[in-house]
């Protein structure tokens, strides 16, 4: 088996995460305005040695996703000069421990995740629960919701300076992208 192990990369949750992150790169790319060119030459992963393991790939495309959230969120504060005291967070890549607490650390608010993670067929429930008079009240309905709260942990200068990382290297790949010299493109 070779060193780097890339013989297993289609196997178990690897891949899973590998293609959740791959839809929220996509769907962040999506709203940016960047030219779709620019946006194609995005969709790499550079930096590999033989030693890169798994461990690493999975790590790097759980960063991204919570660096991607942050950069969304960042944008919508400084567009409406509004400020966000936490992020409440549902869908399948929120059962990541790990990813939450680096997504409060990366933030600096609290992330909250609920109970039940798959809130799109809980909110067709509560529709109906409500139309059939089960509830009285959307807030009834709410008030038995119970999450699970992440704190940043993170000292601020040190979350400042993993989103600096970040910010460069997403001027690098895009810098990268727009640059066809060689390639036989004008």
């Amino acid at each position: 088996m070779p060193r780097d192990d890339t013989g297993k990369l289609k196997q178990g949750n690897f891949m899973q995460a590998l293609e959740s992150i791959r839809g929220e790169a996509e769907r962040l790319m999506a709203r940016s305005d960047l030219p779709p060119e620019v946006k194609a030459g995005l969709d790499r992963i550079v930096g590999l040695t033989r030693g890169t393991t798994r461990a690493h790939l999975t790590r790097a495309a759980l960063e991204a996703m919570a660096y991607g959230t942050a950069d969304v969120l960042g944008s919508m504060s400084e567009a409406s000069g509004a400020s966000f005291a936490r992020l409440r967070v549902d869908g399948g890549a929120t059962m990541n421990d790990w990813l939450m607490q680096f997504q409060a650390d990366v933030l600096g608010v609290p992330v909250e995740r609920p109970d039940l993670v798959e809130t799109t067929a809980l909110g067709a429930a509560g529709l109906a629960g409500l139309a059939c008079g089960m509830w009285k009240s959307a807030d009834e309905f709410l008030a038995k919701r119970t999450f699970t709260r992440f704190q940043p942990e993170m000292p601020e200068n040190d979350a400042e300076h993993l989103r600096a990382g970040w910010r460069r290297a997403v001027r690098a790949a895009v810098s990268w992208a727009r640059d066809n010299s060689g390639t036989g493109e004008a």
